[in-house]
């Protein structure tokens, strides 16, 4: 195992190279990992992981609590004086695993090693007191306002509340706290052979301890962190990709059929293409599109693995229209761009750009595709339009807005494969999944069928 210092130290560099605005976090420490510069350590990678991402979590709960027991307000501190308070507090508070001195003493010679004595007892006060009165300033953020409790700027909380309800906003903001183990979905052509099957999966338990099916669709699996995916079995040969099991759901409500001629218009990361492309006669029949080359490219990536390199891949804005979509396909799937917010457990940083001008911009976004996308549809094909947020506007709003400007209706899912759970859930052709149901992201899903 590296020495914990040199971890912590890689974790202070990334939490001010995030503040400097070299990145998310999650997008960092992914960087951190592909340089090595955390080891081959499975321990040391998570450790780093927890750190750096769960302070980031913690800020604003962080800040509040630093703030009223420094002398200089947060904002006013220097970045490594603040960013190692706010990774120690997050040692002391929220990691059991870490011995109170070791979270004090290695922030404080942190400090002490890249700016002198001084900065470094002012940490070493602070953060001595967080360690004797730590069940007493627990308790006082459990009581705290839900912004400072859940770590959530007040425009955040209060659109949950308005349009869940406390209740329901409490149990979402709750639910981001919750570790969820990584969910993968194993090829469609590998589950319809069962003795290639059970020996992949059988490998795979061995290697990852833990492993379970998803509760809400079984044939997938989850798994404890596994760290580098690479190395699991059958990662080579494309037996499984990376995909939430409701975002699955979006290609699963399509009804895609194997003749079909299948769209996605924003295909990246790619999860939702791999998937449909597995059930059509060949994978040439869908085309994927995403606005980037980098975007592509790493599709491509994906789909070369999947032994799916038939797929069209190309780069196209989905804001543009195409004349030579119109009418050309049986599906559409429309996973837009969106505020994210159903996935604030895996991606931290979203909660930081939460506003009413975001939610606006979206929706104008979100509207400029969908009007393009309209057109690529066959009269009587089916067009999903989904998005991993749980805002109203980007979400129900949005799918009244199309079924009342486009030749489309709602329309129920009974062609679907679908757990009785979920297919009791959709109302009025749309689901709205929340964060911490069925063990998945927050999702929403709108099934249309174009009448004209």
């Amino acid at each position: 195992m590296k020495q914990a210092q040199s971890i912590r130290s890689l974790a202070l560099d990334l939490l001010i190279q995030r503040e400097r605005g070299h990145g998310d976090i999650t997008d960092l420490v992914k960087g951190a990992f592909a340089a090595d510069a955390a080891g081959e350590s499975a321990r040391d990678r998570a450790f780093l992981k927890q750190l750096t991402v769960g302070t980031v979590e913690r800020l604003i709960t962080l800040d509040a609590l630093i703030d009223r027991l420094a002398s200089a307000p947060v904002r006013s501190q220097k970045p490594t004086v603040r960013n190692a308070l706010r990774m120690g507090a997050y040692q002391i508070l929220y990691m059991d695993g870490v011995a109170d001195h070791a979270a004090v003493d290695e922030s404080v010679q942190l400090v002490k090693t890249r700016l002198s004595v001084k900065p470094a007892g002012f940490v070493n006060a602070i953060l001595r007191r967080i360690v004797r009165e730590r069940e007493r300033f627990l308790q006082e953020i459990d009581e705290a306002d839900p912004p400072v409790r859940y770590s959530l700027p007040p425009y955040l909380w209060e659109l949950f509340e308005k349009e869940r309800g406390r209740a329901q906003a409490e149990r979402i903001c709750a639910s981001f706290f919750v570790p969820r183990d990584l969910t993968i979905r194993p090829d469609p052509r590998l589950l319809k052979d069962a003795e290639r099957y059970d020996e992949w999966e059988r490998a795979l338990a061995q290697a990852v301890p833990g492993l379970r099916h998803h509760p809400m669709l079984p044939q997938f699996l989850q798994l404890p962190d596994p760290g580098d995916l690479r190395r699991l079995p059958g990662y080579a040969e494309g037996c499984f990709t990376v995909q939430d099991a409701a975002g699955a759901l979006a290609v699963a409500a399509a009804g895609i059929r194997p003749e079909d001629r299948v769209l996605d218009v924003c295909a990246a990361p790619g999860g939702k293409s791999l998937y449909a492309a597995a059930l059509l006669n060949d994978p040439s029949q869908l085309l994927a599109r995403d606005v980037s080359e980098e975007k592509c490219a790493r599709l491509r990536e994906n789909a070369e693995r999947m032994r799916l390199s038939g797929m069209q891949i190309e780069v196209f804005d989905a804001t543009l229209f195409d004349y030579s979509a119109v009418e050309g396909y049986d599906v559409v799937l429309c996973d837009l761009p969106c505020s994210g917010y159903g996935v604030l457990g895996r991606k931290p940083e979203i909660r930081y750009r939460a506003g009413e001008a975001q939610t606006e911009s979206l929706v104008r976004l979100q509207r400029d595709i969908l009007s393009n996308a309209a057109r690529y549809v066959r009269p009587g094909g089916t067009l999903i339009y989904s998005t991993c947020t749980v805002s109203r506007a980007e979400n129900e709003d949005n799918a009244a807005w199309l079924a009342s400007e486009y030749p489309y209706r709602l329309t129920d899912w009974m062609d679907a494969e679908l757990p009785g759970s979920i297919r009791g859930a959709v109302r009025d052709g749309c689901l709205q999944i929340l964060p911490g149901e069925q063990e998945s992201d927050g999702f929403f899903i709108a099934r249309f069928r174009r009448t004209e």
